[in-house]
């Protein structure tokens, strides 16, 4: 046999199974890599377009509300019988009622930068009200485009109206102006009113646009809308704006989807796009997100163009160490052969290579012989800890039950028990895996050292931080056996205080008869130890039968104290409520542990829930990787559960205490909101809903501020004006009533007397 020839074919045969899987790979790799970017991007554009169609629907019902509430003012009941422009000029009353209605249209419009103008027409005046231009006829007003499209949902029946993009005809703002708005109608008649008529709300496009845009990382790509027939509701390109473009391949393949949400891929401008799409049931629009391919494509032909070189390096690295790996191997080879010819005197130039592979295969056979033995050898207490915990989960067939324990278990009773190590979190912390493993076994072996002699203790390491036993007991009898087995855990108890500073807690189940019978048992010891979070740590706790649970019980008016005190920033009187919610837990004979677990889930879940209405993410307080549940949930008695709350609570507290030190405070804001808007129609809600202060916290700081209810505080406000107006003018009492609040002049009447215990017209006159 020639050195060339075995050392070319060994080089050759390595190089080809190296090349081979190395080209294929890469090739699979890169194919899935584009399709799997493709998927992830049509996903998360997806996902943003869901997020934008949510943005839209809170500013549509925004809208709408803000349209509900204009329909409901009494400013604009009380015009309802001034039909006639010209007549206004000669009553100042109606006026000044025209002028209270066009301020508050002009007020809400202003509020929302989104709306662009507010219109209030009714169908028997001369005139319409509007946020941009005060009354003017109707034979003037040029914005008539939404017109057709209410008469037509008037004549059907139909309740609120959202119109497409369409044409801003308001030329008296600007002659030139080529924008674009939507427009939101409101019937006045759906609620039933006693004058017919609407309020119509004109969005700007481009401020839906901005909306849809401006919302996550549009650097990539942006979102347009279209209806269910192509015609372009929101676009860049304010030109394609009214225009159907479902002659387009992309949007025609998109109208005829079968499909709610979906993406394609297809062309624009002669550039490859991709367009994933959301089909919303609102006016049957269509949210379409438009993304170029071609910063996908750059990326993966620079990914594939990484992937050849890698792969010509790795061949070529590959081809070097096959050829130095190939001498390798062939030295000992021919140091064999020579070794076995000169020993055996064996003449291989008849032979090939395969005697010098069998020898190599043979002295390996027992190589793998030896080390299977000491597998064996190792495994054998790995399949009698497999045998154990297979008997805890009852998962042994009878047959194979019966012939593994023969000689294991001489006694026909059986008791199980488990061993927690408690602060298991320290102790894992404290000791390397390999010493958390020895402290382990060295608690398993020394349980087994105490036992007495009527039993016979075999045991396995369970779980992370347990350790399940079988107790083999020659009789039964309950009293003596908790009484031997409780001095025996005890003495267990304290054998291992003196080698480990954490306690261990024990569970031990009932007692039966028959193998099959273990599973029971051991499920019977898991609940026992359960209830060391009531018991505390280094109990010996026995499962009973008999033990009465009460129904179940939540403390809901002790969370609700919590919450407010939380919510005043009481931090001791929080920590002493919730020392008072552990005293009440250990008062209550009978409750079960998962019951106890269930009141401190759900007091934070419902703290965690009051801070996400207040805006406030409870990462922000413990930071981005804490899990608060998580947390409580390692927490295995009441004492740790307490300790871990007066943290919780104290940073919750302290977070909120240094946010409302840069802001303005809730007292300073409402009690602005109310002195800017008293005179309209306001209440605790809407002081509320636009001070983002919290219903009830409205009229706690009233009453703090003022010492009176939220209305005596206002009707204050407004008597305070109106003594102002009847000294130093002359309007008339009605007219000052409406001026400062009231629907009325009866009601203006009868509150004035109430505060200040004579009439307006008897005010007056006392000079």
């Amino acid at each position: 046999m020639k050195k060339l020839p075995m050392l070319t074919k060994s080089f050759l045969g390595f190089s080809f199974f190296l090349a081979i899987p190395l080209i294929i790979l890469g090739i699979i790799f890169y194919y899935n890599l584009v399709n799997y970017t493709k998927k992830e991007i049509s996903k998360s554009s997806i996902i943003n377009l869901q997020n934008v169609k949510k943005l839209n629907d809170q500013l549509v019902d925004s809208i709408t509300k803000q349209a509900i509430r204009l329909s409901l003012d009494a400013a604009l009941q009380d015009i309802g019988g001034i039909n006639d422009y010209f007549a206004l000029k000669n009553n100042p009353g109606d006026m000044i009622k025209l002028s209270r209605v066009y301020q508050i249209l002009t007020e809400t419009a202003n509020i929302n930068y989104r709306i662009k103008s507010i219109y209030f027409f009714m169908e028997k005046n001369n005139y319409l009200i509007t946020s941009n231009h005060g009354y003017e006829l109707k034979s003037d007003f040029t914005d008539t485009g939404w017109l057709n499209d209410y008469e037509k949902s008037k004549d059907m029946g139909a309740g609120t109206l959202w119109l497409n993009s369409r044409p801003d005809n308001d030329r008296k703002q600007d002659p030139n102006n080529t924008s674009f708005v939507l427009t939101f109608i409101l019937p006045l008649k759906t609620l039933r009113l006693n004058y017919d008529g609407a309020i119509v709300v004109n969005l700007y496009e481009r401020e839906l646009y901005n909306l849809m845009n401006d919302s996550g990382d549009k650097k990539d790509g942006y979102v347009i809308i279209i209806n269910n027939q192509g015609t372009v509701v929101s676009y860049p390109d304010k030109r394609l704006i009214t225009r159907n473009i479902a002659g387009r391949a992309y949007i025609n393949d998109i109208l005829h989807s079968g499909n709610d949400t979906g993406y394609i891929i297809g062309n624009m401008e002669h550039k490859e796009y991709m367009f994933s799409y959301y089909k919303s049931d609102f006016n049957n629009w269509i949210y379409i997100g438009v993304m170029s391919m071609n910063d996908l494509i750059g990326k993966t032909a620079a990914i594939r163009n990484s992937i050849i070189l890698l792969l010509l390096g790795l061949m070529i690295a590959g081809s070097v160490f096959t050829y130095f790996f190939s001498r390798a191997m062939y030295n000992p080879v021919k140091k064999l052969m020579s070794d076995i010819q000169k020993r055996k005197g064996i003449d291989f130039k008849t032979m090939g290579n395969e005697m010098a592979i069998l020898s190599r295969v043979f002295d390996s056979m027992i190589k793998q012989e030896d080390s299977l033995s000491n597998t064996l050898e190792k495994s054998r207490q790995a399949l009698k800890n497999k045998f154990l915990t297979d008997l805890f989960k009852g998962g042994l067939e009878e047959e194979s039950r019966d012939r593994q324990y023969e000689g294991e278990f001489p006694y026909p009773y059986f008791i199980c028990a488990v061993i927690a190590i408690d602060k298991y979190d320290g102790f894992s912390e404290k000791y390397s895996n390999d010493q958390q493993y020895y402290m382990k076994h060295l608690i398993l072996k020394t349980c087994c050292e105490v036992a007495n002699d009527k039993y016979k203790i075999t045991g396995v390491l369970y779980e992370k931080s347990k350790i399940a036993l079988i107790i083999n007991c020659e009789e039964y009898d309950q009293e003596s056996n908790r009484t031997t087995l409780s001095s025996n855990f005890g003495a267990l108890q304290n054998e291992v205080a003196k080698v480990l500073s954490n306690p261990i807690t024990i569970g031990v189940g009932s007692c039966y008869k028959n193998i099959e019978n273990i599973s029971l048992s051991f499920n019977e010891a898991q609940e026992a130890l359960k209830s060391r979070i009531v018991r505390g740590s280094g109990s010996i706790i026995f499962h009973s039968c008999n033990e009465i649970e009460n129904k179940y019980y939540y403390p809901y008016r002790m969370e609700k104290h919590i919450l407010n005190l939380l919510q005043l920033g009481s931090g001791e009187e929080v920590i002493l409520a919730l020392k008072d919610l552990i005293e009440e837990i250990k008062r209550r004979k009978g409750i079960s542990p998962d019951n106890v677990e269930q009141i401190f889930i759900q007091l934070v879940g419902n703290t965690v829930k009051y801070l996400v209405e207040l805006n406030i993410n409870i990462r922000n307080i413990f930071g981005s990787g804490s899990n608060v549940f998580h947390e409580l949930s390692t927490k295995e008695n009441l004492e740790e559960i307490y300790t871990w709350l007066t943290g919780f609570y104290s940073g919750i507290i302290q977070f909120m205490s240094n946010a409302a030190a840069l802001k303005t405070s809730p007292a300073d804001i409402v009690m602005d909101y109310i002195h800017k808007n008293f005179k309209l129609n306001i209440d605790t809600t809407a002081i509320a809903d636009n001070t983002g202060v919290g219903y009830s916290s409205v009229g706690r700081i009233i009453r703090s501020k003022t010492g009176k209810n939220v209305l005596e505080y206002i009707n204050g406000l407004r008597i305070e004006e109106a003594k102002r107006l009847l000294k130093s003018t002359t309007m008339n009492i009605k007219d000052i009533a409406v001026n400062v609040g009231y629907n009325n002049d009866q009601s203006f009447a009868r509150f004035f007397k109430k505060y200040e215990g004579l009439t307006p017209g008897e005010f007056r006159n006392l000079g």
